[in-house]
């Protein structure tokens, strides 16, 4: 007998009982859709975390302010007010350190900026002319503040894509004043847009940017930086500036080895981090997800032993005129894997259409690649084997002539 006829066997045993069959494959087809799915929700939050990681400037190092403690609670780094602008300074002026491209402080707080009778609350953030370049933006319109105006604390504020459109609607900003903390500021440029970062990050589009010497003197008023921006001049350097800044800060505050009063943080070393835990989190859904196809094994498992058990006669006869073990086993295998086989190709369908309708809608952002398909596939059939051959096996060994007595 070869494989066609024992193919055409098998199509002919399915289909006598259709809905039986159909049941059968329907737990397979939801556990390969819920792999699919799961697995592509995963591969979405992996790349939304790169992107978003990546819209924060490339080949970066954030020196932050350390923590403090209030009654035993440690507030975790930058709650400390132990970054200066004098460290800023320091950092720009010394020769003794390679590999850095850019360097900008960063100075913010909360302020409403007024345009007639329209206002918004965004951060303000003084910064320095390489701002822009550190952290991806590009200039819808207008143009940056010069270095000039930022030694002269020139009132002159470059807008985020968000903030202009609440404050101007279709009027062009540029050139327009505002009030920013009872003080007037003319409107040098608008950013293009690159939405929210997420993660905690904010919304990247409803800020305000002036120049660092007038955030500090005039407006926020103080010395304090939250952060001080490094970009790396590539990204095989990071690690070695990160440890040189760490000796520059070491030495500039004077401060125990052991026990800093800073932190450098690495942006490569926190794409790392947050991958780890979206493969995590992806492992741990895909994981859930395939406990439905082990059920639906168990059902192929059990919708065999039951067409083996009814068709008892018929495999007695088969033995008894000559079919060999190995016939009557791949027989049923091969049952097995097209009752599999069909849950999975509609299995993928609805996994797909799932994933590209949960995108499409906004709920989340799942990403389909043809390796969760064909992993996904692999998985099911690989399942509809191995539960099939428990009873391919225990149809092979029916004694014949016990088989023939069956009633």
């Amino acid at each position: 007998m070869d494989f066609r006829e024992l193919l055409q066997i098998a199509l002919d045993s399915l289909l006598i009982n259709k809905m039986r069959t159909f049941l059968t494959a329907l737990g397979i087809i939801i556990g390969t859709a819920s792999v699919i799915t799961m697995l592509a929700i995963g591969n979405g939050a992996q790349a939304s975390v790169v992107s978003r990681i990546s819209s924060l400037g490339a080949n970066i190092l954030t020196i932050s302010p350390g923590s403090t403690t209030t009654s035993g609670v440690d507030a975790g780094f930058g709650s400390a007010t132990t970054l200066t602008a004098d460290d800023y300074y320091a950092l720009q002026k010394t020769q003794n350190l390679s590999g850095i491209k850019a360097i900008t402080p960063e100075i913010s707080s909360n302020k409403q900026l007024i345009y007639k009778n329209k206002n918004n609350s965004v951060s303000v953030s003084g910064v320095s002319i390489d701002y822009l370049g550190i952290r991806n933006y590009t200039l819808q319109s207008g143009s940056f503040f010069s270095e000039l105006q930022n030694q002269n604390m020139a009132k002159v504020v470059v807008l985020g894509n968000t903030t202009a459109s609440n404050l101007f609607g279709n009027v062009d900003p540029i050139g327009q004043e505002i009030q920013i903390g009872n003080q007037p500021f003319i409107v040098l440029g608008v950013l293009n847009t690159k939405g929210s970062s997420g993660g905690g990050f904010g919304n990247q589009d409803n800020l305000a940017l002036i120049p660092f010497e007038t955030a500090r003197k005039l407006i926020i008023g103080t010395d304090v930086l939250r952060d001080i921006v490094v970009q790396a001049d590539s990204q095989s350097n990071l690690s070695g500036v990160q440890n040189e800044l760490i000796a520059f800060m070491l030495t500039q505050h004077d401060t125990d080895p052991l026990n800093p009063d800073f932190t450098v943080t690495n942006s490569q070393d926190t794409l790392d981090t947050l991958s780890s835990v979206s493969d995590t989190f992806t492992v741990l859904l895909a994981g859930i997800a395939s406990i439905s196809l082990l059920v639906g094994g168990i059902g192929i498992m059990n919708t065999m032993i039951i067409s083996i058990t009814e068709r008892t006669r018929e495999i007695g006869l088969r033995k008894a005129i000559g079919a060999k073990d190995r016939i009557i086993m791949t027989q049923f295998v091969v049952e097995a894997i097209i009752l599999t086989g069909f849950g999975a190709i509609l299995g993928i369908i609805f996994g797909v259409l799932t994933s590209l309708i949960l995108t499409a809608l906004g709920t989340v952002s799942a990403l389909i690649s043809l390796d969760i398909v064909i992993l996904a596939a692999s998985i099911s059939i690989l399942i509809g084997l191995i539960f099939g051959i428990y009873p391919a096996r225990k149809a092979s060994l029916l004694n014949p002539i016990e088989a023939l007595r069956y009633e």
